[in-house]
């Protein structure tokens, strides 16, 4: 897939993150798939195991986007923000369901780096 798989950012900065649905063969979405965004979860748990998506994602912003790689709909974004250095790294796990039936699970690696 071509999402990233892991970043840094420092406390204070809050942007988009996405996981997409497409590998360099192509899309994982069969055509005329959709993502069923309205199940899809997106979670963060923090260094000791501990629930902290309240603390490091905006949830209420999750949202369908276009892949970077192709394709109209096949990701979804989320705005991260925040989070406690001494928590670090949070593991940030997206579960998309979509409407064939098929599941996909990607996870990213968040670390905050304080200057």
């Amino acid at each position: 897939m071509a999402s990233i798989e892991s970043f840094q950012k420092q406390n204070y900065e809050q942007w988009f993150i996405s996981a997409d649905l497409m590998t360099t063969d192509g899309a994982l979405l069969e055509e005329g798939e959709n993502i069923d965004l309205e199940n899809t979860t997106i979670t963060a748990i923090d260094k000791d195991g501990e629930d902290a998506t309240s603390d490091v994602l905006q949830i209420a912003t999750k949202a369908l986007t276009d892949s970077p790689d192709g394709g109209t709909n096949n990701a979804v974004k989320v705005r991260v923000q925040a989070g406690v250095e001494d928590l670090s790294s949070y593991k940030i796990t997206f579960r998309i369901p979509t409407d064939r039936d098929n599941r996909f699970e990607i996870d990213l690696k968040m670390k905050l780096k304080e200057t």
